[in-house]
């Protein structure tokens, strides 16, 4: 005869740990990508464990998430619109479907803008999985992007730009939404600018909005004026097998100035430059690379709307100058160029401020929201 407690079975392995899924849909890999990255290991230090579903199967490994990516194969970038992008997503929603059911995923994420994870929400709609979404980019207004924001448990929105376009959609469930900021995390902290440091920086991934042929003109214009400028170093990400959107590219590469395609050294690039450009025609709702700029202790100078603007106050941490304005940036890099000790200062307290965005910090309300929603 057993025992009462003989028969009891017992289990003293270690318990499961709830899987968050990302879901990555974008083609590119800028500063979706590196804002994942840092949000990875906060969730990984609160106990959660971490699968990337993305699109895009290069960078992850120069990232240290390869291990925990698993790859879309319905890829077909062309497909933005009508039928085909239907059949895409499609594609995708099966693909997604599979790789929840194999890591037994608690809750989807869907990283960057609705359209771009419609394929996560019918995944996680498929398998009654609460969906989340996490906005750091601009959309356009649309049914289907309501639709889509309809159907998730919460909303996270990066900037100003991001809130209102969703609350211009109306949405009809009202979903909780949560204005967050970015952050960096212990192991993408730029090592801080040099006591040498002389350069000028512009690094983002690359887009024709990015106004990177208006930098090159204002500081050609400035060189012809007032004669040797600092140099002016120029990093850019290109997209899946391009250089980025036609026109992105400035015409004629002036004096002085030097194009990098995804160079390996940024971090010691950045730390050679006193002054960081950022120069968008159109707003964008965070700007990773002027955080990171800043956290270098490099002066930032970017335009007066979007989330440059949120980060950086006129002449306390950093220069604002109009939004496309040429003439504008000119008289920012005259400022630079007229007091030597400016970018000294404004960069030491850009430095201060960026300690606000450290990861551990930014990302509380997403890891305090995923803790509460469980699968059904």
């Amino acid at each position: 005869m057993f025992s009462a407690a003989a028969k009891k079975k017992t289990h003293t392995g270690p318990k499961s740990r709830p899987v968050v899924l990302i879901h990555e849909g974008a083609p590119g890999f800028g500063g979706s990508a590196t804002s994942l990255a840092a949000l990875v290991p906060e969730l990984e230090n609160a106990g959660f464990e971490v699968r990337i579903a993305a699109v895009r199967e290069d960078g992850w490994d120069r990232m240290g998430l390869a291990d925990k990516t698993d790859f879309i194969r319905s890829k077909h970038w062309d497909a933005y619109h009508g039928l085909r992008f239907f059949g895409r997503e499609a594609l995708r929603s099966g693909e997604l479907r599979a790789i929840a059911s194999k890591h037994r995923a608690s809750v989807i994420l869907g990283n960057n803008t609705p359209m771009t994870n419609l394929a996560a929400y019918w995944a996680a709609g498929s398998l009654s999985i609460p969906m989340i979404q996490y906005i750091r980019g601009t959309f356009f207004p649309s049914r289907l992007n309501r639709w889509a924001l309809d159907q998730a448990r919460a909303i996270f929105l990066v900037g100003d730009e991001a809130e209102r376009l969703v609350k211009g959609l109306h949405l009809k469930k009202q979903p909780p939404m949560m204005q967050i900021k970015e952050g960096l995390s212990k192991n993408q902290w730029p090592s801080p600018r040099g006591p040498e440091a002389r350069g000028w920086l512009w690094a983002s991934a690359l887009a024709a909005w990015k106004g990177l042929p208006m930098l090159t003109s204002a500081y050609e214009e400035l060189r012809s004026e007032q004669g040797a400028l600092p140099p002016l170093h120029i990093c850019y990400a290109g997209f899946e097998g391009t250089d980025g959107d036609a026109g992105a590219l400035p015409d004629t590469v002036p004096p002085g100035v030097t194009l990098r395609h995804n160079p390996p050294d940024l971090d010691d690039i950045r730390a050679g430059c006193r002054a960081y450009f950022h120069t968008s025609l159109r707003p964008e709702p965070f700007g990773r690379s002027i955080l990171e700029a800043m956290a270098a202790g490099l002066c930032p100078v970017v335009p007066d709307e979007g989330g440059g603007a949120l980060l950086v106050r006129h002449e306390e941490n950093g220069l604002v100058y109009p939004a496309r304005s040429k003439e504008g940036l000119k008289e920012a890099m005259r400022a630079l160029l007229e007091d030597p000790h400016l970018a000294d200062r404004l960069g030491g307290a850009a430095a201060k401020s960026a300690l606000a965005y450290r990861a551990s910090q930014a990302f509380g309300p997403v890891i305090k929201t995923l803790s509460t929603i469980r699968r059904p």
